[in-house]
């Protein structure tokens, strides 16, 4: 007959086989299980500030879900920046951050990613491909067996690395090939009726409505280049290919080794001119106020009134733009004139337009950067290739005489024709406090560059000065030596620097001159400038 006693469970054997605790150790399982876990340490608010402020944002998304103090702190570092573009990744993003107010509230910085997805033939699309492979593996062949790519993509990109020939009749029908070119026609047709049917705008001003502490707006155009080669592919001694961590969110998601959108040309049907008005109408109508304004790429045909037309802008631009940006302090800007467009591949006149009036409300201007090039310097400098041409823009086209920015510290100027005189009293009266000076490509369309240096060496202490390119003086003469010598310039202009930054005997001395008979360059520099100038400074300084 069975027994009726019940065999003890396995749990209940390995219990009884344990030694029995003794009563402080029982004390000490008690404790422990009515213990709080671990708090946050006890330390001032700025640590903690300073301890996020040292990791990426991957980091700080994880930090964020540790606890609501850390949360609290690693909010405003990661959603400092938003991203947005006409492309419905980046908008739907966009539209959920300004749609929470404990994000919106957070956001500093507003990036516009002007760059676009241009028209491209199957074959164009292939040709771009491999392109972007050679950049990719250039130099690291080594590294393709760390990659993790189906095989039908990796034999071509092992195909393209190692120029095997005949590649697109071999490989023009791969499926990623393929499946990546209707992706890129999809977000061609995208970003056109996102743009066209105004819901970008509409998007935009409504999101910009709810960035109450937004600061600054920079209009990029190269978020992809950075995203993808600076944090995707990352250097030859490392063997892990990830996926981006910076930029849009469209462009931490793009595939690997494939195109990706290009800075805007003249031709695209979405211009830099286009997305310049989009920015500036968004931000008057929202009634946001922001300090500091980068517009990286270059506005073609400038700013002067006949190209409204062209571009279907109306008449109240300016004033909208005035409007918006009037309380920037810092203002970067990058002006592109057309030559091609003329007959005669002359620059039009009044270029700049309402820009002179539009500098003349921004008093409050701590740091400005103007890079005036033409077109054709811009292409020349994408080749490593020396500007020769002479600046477009004048001192006129661009200052205005009577205006002063007292708080202007930081001043960059590229192609600018100015008159020795007019530069000095840009320099010292208009922006008198300046401590940081960079000057590249200047034309002096009156006197020397000997006395430029010698006012400049009265200016003493210079937080940062650079003198850089190739200048011009009175009728048409290389300073300080002719640009075919890069070496000998280089080192001219280096003394000469150091004769600013640090005073000592001016190198356009003779050897056997005094060392105080540089001041006869100031006295040159006045004497030799037009009547009509000096009378005009004379009267703004006096007024």
């Amino acid at each position: 007959m069975a027994s009726s006693r019940r065999t003890p469970k396995a749990s209940q054997r390995i219990k009884d086989a344990l030694p029995t605790p003794s009563r402080r150790s029982s004390r000490l399982i008690a404790r422990s299980r009515t213990a709080r876990p671990p708090s946050v340490p006890n330390l001032p608010p700025e640590i903690f500030g300073l301890i996020a402020s040292h990791l990426d944002k991957a980091d700080l998304k994880i930090l964020r879900l540790v606890s609501k103090t850390w949360r609290g702190v690693a909010t405003p570092l990661l959603f400092d920046r938003v991203h947005v573009s006409p492309r419905s990744k980046d908008l739907e993003v966009f539209e959920k951050i300004t749609g929470s107010p404990a994000l919106a509230g957070s956001v500093k910085e507003l990036v516009y990613d002007v760059s676009t997805f241009y028209d491209l033939s199957p074959k164009q699309y292939f040709r771009v491909m491999c392109r972007e492979i050679k950049t990719v593996f250039f130099g690291r062949e080594e590294d393709l067996s760390t990659i993790s790519q189906p095989p039908h993509f990796y034999q071509l990109i092992a195909a393209v690395v190692h120029k095997e020939p005949a590649l697109r009749k071999k490989y023009g029908n791969n499926a990623t090939v393929l499946s990546g070119f209707t992706e890129w026609q999809r977000l061609v047709d995208e970003q056109c009726q996102l743009f066209e049917s105004g819901l970008f705008f509409c998007s935009l001003r409504l999101g910009l409505s709810k960035l109450s502490n937004l600061k600054s707006v920079n209009m990029d155009d190269d978020v992809w280049g950075r995203a993808i080669h600076h944090h995707g592919y990352p250097a030859a001694s490392h063997s892990h290919f990830g996926p981006p961590v910076e930029g849009s969110p469209h462009s931490r998601q793009w595939k690997f080794c494939h195109p990706y959108p290009r800075k805007p040309q003249y031709t695209d049907h979405l211009n830099r001119f286009d997305s310049l008005k989009v920015i500036v109408d968004a931000l008057w109508q929202s009634q946001r106020r922001i300090h500091f304004f980068r517009f990286s790429a270059h506005v073609c045909d400038g700013l002067h009134p006949d190209i409204f037309g062209r571009y279907k802008i109306t008449d109240d631009f300016p004033h909208r733009m005035q409007s918006s940006l009037w309380q920037l302090e810092r203002l970067v800007l990058t002006i592109t004139p057309q030559r091609s467009h003329s007959d005669t591949g002359q620059l039009c006149d009044n270029q700049l337009g309402f820009f002179p009036d539009l500098l003349s409300r921004m008093t409050g201007l701590k740091c400005l950067f103007l890079d005036l090039r033409s077109s054709e310097n811009v292409e020349m400098d994408c080749f490593f290739t020396r500007e020769y041409e002479k600046a477009c823009y004048s001192y006129e086209d661009v200052f205005p005489r009577a205006t002063r920015w007292p708080n202007l510290i930081w001043l960059y100027i590229r192609g600018l024709a100015i008159s020795g005189l007019d530069l000095c009293y840009l320099l010292f009266y208009q922006a008198g406090a300046i401590e940081r000076l960079w000057l590249c490509h200047i034309d002096l369309l009156e006197g020397a560059w000997e006395g430029v240096i010698e006012l400049l060496s009265h200016k003493r202490p210079w937080t940062l000065l650079g003198l850089q390119g190739i200048y011009r003086q009175a009728n048409d003469e290389w300073w300080p030596c002719h640009p075919n010598d890069e070496q000998a310039e280089g080192e001219a202009l280096g003394k000469h620097l150091d004769y600013i930054m640090y005073g000592g005997r001016h190198p356009s001395l003779s050897a056997d001159a005094d060392p105080l008979a540089s001041g006869r360059y100031l006295c040159e520099l006045w004497q030799n400038a037009d009547v009509g100038r000096r009378i005009a400074i004379q009267r703004a300084i006096k007024s």
